[in-house]
Parts: structure tokens; sequence; C-alpha cells
């Protein structure tokens, strides 16, 4: 059997979805507005003694002024909590429960504003962050709101690459946004009304921001992406590739739960045009090989272009073509493993 026809075929349909991404993306609107509303900024955090200081330096000079800072410690073993303390007008909680999901929900019960947002306590904000990421709730319409995130301070190879390939997810989510196709987001940068939280519930241990994004997505809520550069949140990669496996692990872990269609059928879409693209690479012939892979990468050029240039990154361009030949092992492997296996995060293990 010839597996060069189908992979066509999956590129092709691949093709029309990254095609959609793209003119979401080129139509995602520009917010002017302002929003006066009260908001509560979460983070969860464990063991970020390292991290946390700079977090909290860059919240204690957010242009918002009616703001609230919860910071909930999820049993941290080293002195986050002593540095948190360390602050002023910061509301620290200590988690009940363990885990991530279960600090987040303590401290959303405890906000007193009714618009949320989230950041890690790895990140670094500018100034006006909460002002640009909750312009869009001057609309009541407005439910939830997605943030584009990225690295920083990228040095080795393997950290531009990464960094390359996490501004194509950050990308896609937004151009699926702008495409009325909402499917993923990230919990990083991420803003919402306070009453649709409640009605989320997953056993999952991640994955949260993606079933509150289906949740307002599947009851007609307005979901809005902020393409603006002062709301980028900046986040480090990931030192080495185990811990990057141990994260999209995590991630990937929660996608047998999703119910949204276009997340069900764009999860699948790219899985299979890559499987096939990995078994062309050992059973199909080099001329086959080359056409699928250049069909590909043409494909995603366009679309990743756009996407450096606005979070201004256009140096790690470069690794765009080694990366077309390592993603297919990539994401396959990450893929079959999520759905097997567990995955370790923040020092604790979590089974699938």
């Amino acid at each position: 059997m010839s597996w060069f026809e189908p992979t066509i075929l999956l590129i092709i349909l691949y093709a029309f979805q990254i095609r959609k991404f793209e003119k979401g993306w080129d139509v995602l609107p520009r917010i002017t507005v302002k929003n006066n509303e009260g908001v509560s900024v979460v983070v969860a955090t464990r063991n970020e003694a390292e991290n946390i200081d700079n977090l909290l330096q860059d919240l204690s000079k957010q242009t918002y002024e009616n703001l609230e800072v919860i910071l909930v410690d999820d049993h941290s073993l080293d002195d986050t909590v002593k540095i948190i303390d360390s602050f002023p007008n910061v509301v620290l909680l200590r988690a009940s429960e363990e885990g991530k999901k279960a600090a987040i929900a303590e401290a959303v019960q405890a906000a007193k504003h009714t618009i949320i947002l989230t950041t890690d306590a790895d990140c670094r904000l500018s100034n006006t962050w909460v002002e640009k990421m909750t312009a869009p709730f001057a609309s009541k319409e407005v439910s939830l709101v997605a943030g584009p995130v990225a690295f920083q301070d990228e040095e080795t190879y393997f950290e531009k690459a990464q960094s390359l390939e996490f501004i194509s997810l950050i990308a896609s989510g937004a151009g699926a946004i702008g495409a009325k196709q909402a499917f993923i987001c990230n919990g990083a940068n991420l803003a919402f009304r306070k009453l649709i939280y409640a009605a989320v519930d997953t056993d999952k241990a991640s994955g949260d921001d993606v079933f509150l994004l289906h949740h307002a997505k599947k009851n007609g809520s307005k979901i809005v992406f902020v393409k603006d550069q002062e709301a980028i949140v900046f986040t480090s990669p990931k030192e080495n590739l185990y811990t990057l496996l141990q994260q999209r692990k995590r991630w990937a872990a929660k996608s047998s739960d999703y119910q949204d269609i276009h997340a069900k059928r764009i999860s699948w879409i790219v899985f299979l045009s890559n499987f096939c693209l990995l078994l062309l690479l050992f059973l199909g012939t080099w001329r086959e090989v080359f056409i699928a892979f250049v069909l590909k990468a043409f494909i995603d050029y366009s679309f990743l272009k756009k996407a450096v240039i606005f979070f201004q990154k256009e140096h790690i361009f470069r690794y765009f073509y080694p990366l077309q030949i390592l993603y297919p092992f990539y994401i396959v492997y990450v893929a079959v493993a999520s759905q097997m296996g567990g995955f370790k995060w923040k020092g604790r293990k979590y089974k699938k």
C-alpha cells in the first residue's frame, strides 16, 4: 500500500484548516476601548522562589487601578510564601488541596471582583497588561478573553526552536478564535467572567483553560483574542527535551475528553497528517517524501511568518525548515504517550 495518496489528502485538509487560521489571525480586531470594572488577578504558585519576585514587581506596576492580586500557594517547599509576604496589597491564600486546578478554584471563589485574569508565577508582564487584557470586557457580551504568550531569553538552538513551535500554537489558537472556531488557549494569559468558571467541571489535572474556552463557546458566549504586543505575557522555554515533553504530555492528556467538534476535528487532522508524513518518511520514495514535506512547509510558511513578525521574533524563523522534519516525530510521540501514561509536573506524578 502506498501512503502517498492518503498523506496528500490529509495535507490538503490540513491546508484548508491552516488557511482558516491565517484568515482568522488577519481579521482579529484592534481593541481601543477601556474597561472600568474591578479585576482580580489570580496566580497559582508552587516552588517559584526564583521567579515570583519578578512577577510581583510587574503586577505592582500595572496601570489598571481597580485591581486585586491573589496568589494561592500550592504547598511550596521553598521560600515562595516568604517572598509573597514581603509584598503589600497582595492576598495570599494557602491551598487546602494539592494541584494547580484546586488552587485556582479556591482563588477564583475568594476573588472579590467578577472579572478574573490569570497568569503563571514564572511570567513577565508589561505595565499595561491588565488594561489591555480586560479592555474587551467593556462589552457585556464578552465572557472570555485569551491573550498572547511567548518565550523570552532564548539562548540555545533548542530554546529557539522550541520558541518557534510555541508561537505556532499560540497563533493557531488566536487564528481559530478569529475564525469562530476557538479550540485552544493558554492559562498563562487568560481572562474570564467569574460566572462561567463555576460551570466547568473536569477531573483532569490540567486543562481548565481549554475546557473553560469550550464551555464559553458552547454557551454562545463571545470570545476575544487580544492581538496587542503590550498584552504579551513572557515566560521561559523548557531547559531540556525531557521537561518539554512532560509539559506537552500534560497539555495533550486532556484531548481525549474534548467534546468540542472543532477541537476534535483539528486535533485529528494535525495528528493524522503528521502520522502519515512519518510513515511516508520510512515507507515512501524520496520523491514522495520530498513532495509531501515541501507541500506542508509551503502551507505553514505564510501563517507562521506573520506570527513571528507580530511577536518580534523574526530571528528564530531560521528554525522553520528543520522543525518541518522533526515535528512529525515530536507530535506523534506526544499524542500517543499522553494517552498511554502519566506525566510529571512540579515534582508530582499524575496518572492519565
